[in-house]
């Protein structure tokens, strides 16, 4: 039963399409420093 409903599961586009994700989401980015002079 169990590899059935894995089958199932891989088979079913509308299961692929709404499958959660379940890693961490990316945190916020920090803004990077605007020089104040050409680099040198």
């Amino acid at each position: 039963m169990k590899q059935s409903i894995i089958q199932h599961i891989q088979s079913c586009l509308p299961c692929q399409q709404h499958n959660i994700s379940h890693t961490k989401k990316a945190g916020r980015l920090n803004p990077i420093p605007t020089p104040e002079g050409p680099f040198r």
